[in-house]
């Protein structure tokens, strides 16, 4: 069946005479009427209630729960979006389950044998909900929500519309876009605004030739079981200690080992998504690409999970994969008045859930940009500084995930660098999304030299952290360990949601970078320690909180063996 994105033709024009009197409207049309393009939808009408607002997608509504998309786990960032930027607190609270952050578990050592995998395990969780809150999301129901309250604001809902046409305006020129409705009548559009929401099938992106290759292959299998299928009920030894509780339930759960990661999140319709993640190289994506092929791997790598799940087979709902997920985009906003938004433009790496992190701080970007061409206040100025901030970030985030694959499995520096990565983000990305410094251009272009400066620091500890798994002992205790017991990682989840003046804000952000550089200088000084060829810059080390961690898990014992 021919896709109706892949085989739409593209052009690009310097304009056409618009004669309407519609054209006398700065109207935005979304193509996309997923989680992306139906927030961005709500966001700009409730900043903009003249603004005349059409949304396509393909997809018919009402559209499955459960079943539907992935990308069900949120983080703080994302949630503080949906719940105070759009106003769903109530429906996030009423229809979606809380989440008790993030949850990984390791084997402590790789002798330890498959079929133990939780009876000796090394888990890293809290066991009461975050200061912060986030939320496990059920994309069908949220979706099918977010279509009614965009109509019910004045949104043009246009569900099941096949777009066959695209070509961009240029400078003060409309866009041109052509679409079959479902009853199949042939419409055309002329909007001044034009945002591709469309995930990676991204028409825009293709048609400018804006895809960049990134060099981070990983692939994706997933399906969802309409059961509750508990991690609790696999309880052996340690977990029958049970200091996390019915935590981890509410959790996104991470199964880590050496090139993958497999994950178990609950639904509020009642089902369980499961997933595989998995580095091209160390697990060929033909290997787990059907769901027999998934058991099949899961037995050979998780054979406690493929055992949890053989007896409700009957009960599955879907699978689905995708290939070389990770991708990158030259350009995501321009003066001509396109915008990409979501996966659309970027996406790096489920690992940390950061796909509606995205999407809110684009459409954030998107909404911001419209303020400012609305008002004639220097819009093609905006658009290059929120362009060049946007890939920064991108690109600044991608050595999290760059090349690290392989030592998803070492249980001693894993646990370092996810307090790092959790810290990083607590203290900076979030906390600048939250504290409402997003939305301002001439604050971002303030706030830009802090966020190259941390992505450089950002890239050195990275490569350090796969250089120091390649020398030190994969050994660990079997423990629990409950980041919010690292003081750091306390006060920075805590302060997120502060209600800080501007200088307040500012006193708070220096705060913020220096228990990032305590942390920073704790991590070089241990490795420096334990193997100096692997620093080059060295630091006078005074033990901290990472120090104590690893204290706590064995580590020290086990590099002095």
């Amino acid at each position: 069946m021919p896709d109706p994105i892949s085989d739409t033709p593209f052009t690009q024009h310097e304009g056409q005479s618009n004669n309407s009197s519609a054209h006398d409207n700065k109207d935005l049309l979304i193509m996309g009427g997923g989680l992306a393009g139906l927030t961005l939808a709500i966001q700009v009408k409730q900043a903009h209630a003249d603004i005349p607002i059409t949304v396509l997608e393909r997809q018919q509504h009402p559209v499955d729960e459960a079943a539907h998309k992935v990308g069900e786990s949120t983080v703080e960032l994302a949630t503080y979006y949906l719940s105070e930027v759009l106003g769903l607190k109530q429906h996030l609270d009423e229809a979606q389950l809380p989440k008790l952050g993030l949850r990984f578990f390791f084997r402590p050592n790789p002798e330890i044998a498959e079929q133990d995998r939780f009876k000796n395990t090394l888990e890293i969780g809290a066991k009461t909900l975050p200061h912060s809150a986030s939320y496990q999301l059920d994309r069908g129901i949220l979706e099918n929500y977010l279509a009614e309250k965009a109509q019910a604001l004045g949104v043009n809902f246009i569900d099941g519309a096949k777009v066959t046409e695209v070509s961009i305006g240029k400078r003060t020129k409309h866009h041109h876009v052509k679409y079959v409705s479902r009853e199949g009548s042939a419409t055309q559009a002329t909007p001044y605004w034009l945002v591709d929401a469309c995930s990676r099938r991204s028409p825009l992106k293709r048609l400018q030739g804006l895809k960049k290759n990134n060099n981070h292959d990983v692939n994706a299998a997933w399906f969802r079981i309409n059961a509750k299928l508990d991690l609790n009920t696999l309880a052996g030894q340690t977990l029958a200690n049970n200091e996390a509780g019915p935590a981890r339930w509410f959790s996104t759960n991470h199964l880590m080992g050496k090139g993958y990661w497999v994950w178990f999140i609950p639904l509020a319709s009642g089902s369980t998504s499961i997933g595989i993640v998995a580095d091209e190289h160390l697990h060929p994506f033909d290997t787990y690409n059907t769901f027999d092929a998934a058991m099949t791997w899961l037995r050979l790598h998780e054979p406690v999970i493929a055992d949890f799940i053989q007896p409700y087979r009957g009960n599955l709902q879907d699978f689905r994969v995708l290939r070389h997920f990770s991708h990158d985009c030259e350009q995501v906003y321009s003066s001509d008045r396109w915008f990409l938004s979501g996966e659309a433009g970027a996406f790096l790496d489920p690992f940390y859930s950061p796909g509606s992190d995205l999407i809110a701080i684009s459409n954030t970007f998107i909404t911001a940009m419209i303020k400012a061409d609305k008002e004639n206040d220097a819009f093609a100025q905006t658009t290059v500084v929120f362009d060049r901030f946007y890939l920064s970030m991108i690109r600044n985030t991608l050595p999290i995930y760059q090349n690290r694959y392989e030592m998803f499995d070492h249980a001693t520096v894993m646990p370092v660098k996810i307090a790092w990565d959790f810290a990083v983000y607590w203290s900076f990305t979030a906390f600048l999304f939250i504290q409402d410094r997003m939305n301002n251009a001439s604050e971002l272009l303030k706030l830009l030299r802090y966020f190259e400066d941390m992505g450089r620091k950002n890239e050195q500890l990275q490569s350090l952290f796969s250089e120091w798994a390649r020398k030190a002992p994969n050994q660990s205790t079997a423990t629990y360990i409950d980041p919010f017991d690292i003081p750091e990682l306390d006060v920075l989840n805590k302060g997120l949601c502060q209600d800080l003046n501007a200088d307040d804000f500012e006193h708070q952000l220096r705060k913020n970078l220096a228990l990032l550089d305590g942390m920073h200088n704790d991590i070089i000084g241990i490795v420096q320690r334990d193997f100096p060829m692997l620093v080059s810059n060295t630091v006078d080390h005074q033990p901290g909180s990472i120090s104590t961690l690893l204290d706590r898990i064995g580590y020290h014992t086990a590099v002095t063996a």
